[in-house]
């Protein structure tokens, strides 16, 4: 996403959040689906930088370290203690 790219990964709690439109979701563990996901991300060009776009704004307004690093460093420092 940090190179606004396209996601396809499998629907976990934890891609969803963080992709959110970035991403395209397939059913975890469907090789098939993810094949299929991957060959229309591939021919759709509007479409992946649409979804590239989306994760490189996600990342730089949400998710990049300056915005996440005081939490990290808390959970970090709740886990040492």
């Amino acid at each position: 996403m940090s190179m606004g790219k396209p996601v396809l990964a499998f629907d976990l709690k934890e891609s969803r959040f963080t992709a959110q439109e970035g991403a395209v979701f397939v059913e975890s563990g469907d090789f098939a689906a993810y094949g299929d996901a991957l060959v229309a991300l591939l021919d759709d060009s509007e479409r992946r930088q649409r979804m590239g776009s989306f994760g490189r704004q996600r990342i730089l307004n949400e998710l990049g370290w300056e915005h996440q690093k005081d939490k990290l460093l808390q959970a970090y420092t709740a886990v040492v203690k």
